[in-house]
């Protein structure tokens, strides 16, 4: 990472580069490597904050302020947008798009969250995070709920306290789902098909 922004400041690139950063995933579970996402629940590969909040790193000179913090939620995705967004280009028209373009809202051109919502799926389990809540479906499971404000930890499940919301949450869920096709990504050769999420 050293060794090529230096080789942009060489060059003179700075000023004209966006440079982003993040890791896709939460480290893996401590037993394989040491990796330690406490406070978080969960490791690499599972949909609680442990498996999927990471450090989401920006800069640009000139363009970005230097050392600016912002805790609006956001996700990998948004890397598509945002890269189009800043060469100039328009998102593609063919379909509706999860990226959102994330410079006007640290330049300060856009307010609010970047995203109403968030969605995740992997194999059999799938998660959604709308606002401080966050619904947790494993394979085959019931949903949990999750008051992130409070519990960024998913440490106490409010499904049967605010049955409503995760009612809510789930149907929002599974009409997000609906619209996807069969995950195809290398290695899930159907063992980890997505099962359908009620």
């Amino acid at each position: 990472i050293g060794e090529t922004l230096s080789a942009v400041r060489q060059t003179g690139q700075e000023e004209r580069t966006l440079v982003i950063f993040f890791s896709d995933n939460g480290g893996p579970p401590a037993t394989v490597n040491g990796a330690d996402n406490t406070p978080l629940r969960g490791a690499k590969g599972s949909l609680y904050e442990g498996g999927i909040r990471v450090p989401f790193l920006m800069t640009w000179p000139g363009r970005l302020a230097a050392g600016a913090t912002d805790n609006r939620p956001v996700s990998a995705v948004d890397v598509f947008a945002t890269t189009l967004g800043a060469a100039g280009v328009a998102m593609p028209a063919d379909r509706r798009y999860d990226s959102v373009d994330l410079l006007p809202f640290l330049t300060g051109e856009k307010a609010g969250a970047p995203h109403e919502r968030l969605y995740w799926r992997s194999g059999g389990q799938s998660a959604l995070r709308d606002g401080k809540w966050k619904l947790v479906r494993k394979a085959g499971g019931q949903g949990e709920l999750y008051d992130l404000d409070r519990d960024k930890g998913e440490a106490t499940d409010l499904a049967g306290t605010h049955p409503a919301i995760a009612a809510r949450l789930s149907a929002t869920l599974a009409a997000w789902n609906k619209e996807l096709i069969e995950p195809v990504f290398p290695g899930d050769t159907g063992r980890n098909k997505s099962r359908p999420i009620e």
